[in-house]
């Protein structure tokens, strides 16, 4: 204690506990590429993930409801830029005999293996094989 124009001061023992206007942050959204030029791709595959349309997307390449972009064949992915737009774009490039194997149906199995409704309708991992959906 000091002693000062008769009064006694005290010292402080804890800093003084003030609001501060920080201390909040967003979770990471994990958005980016997920697979990468010359990578294989299933059906329903997530090819990028972002928010508008920095990809657009190409053949065989469906954009869901949040941007994200999936394989709608099975193949590779492709990444190019059209130069004259100058737009980016990734695409799915597919192999004759996966082609063929996808398009045509069986005599055994009626239903061809792909369809383009099956596709419209992802609905993400629920629309995926073996992903514990319903």
């Amino acid at each position: 204690m000091v002693a000062w124009g008769g009064h006694q001061l005290r010292n402080a023992t804890k800093k003084a506990a003030g609001s501060t206007r920080n201390g909040r942050d967003s979770l990471p959204k994990h958005l980016g590429a997920k697979l990468s030029d010359g990578e294989f791709a299933k059906v329903g595959a997530m090819i990028y993930k972002q928010r508008g349309t920095k990809i657009l997307p190409g053949f065989g390449v469906v954009s869901g409801r949040d941007g994200s972009l999936h394989a709608e064949l099975p193949g590779v992915v492709r990444y190019h830029t059209d130069r004259r737009r100058g737009r980016q774009f990734a695409r799915i490039d597919v192999s004759g005999d996966v082609l063929a194997a996808v398009t045509k149906s069986s005599p055994a199995d009626p239903k061809p293996l792909f369809s383009a409704t099956a596709v419209s309708g992802f609905k993400g991992a629920a629309g995926v094989a073996g992903a514990g959906g319903p």
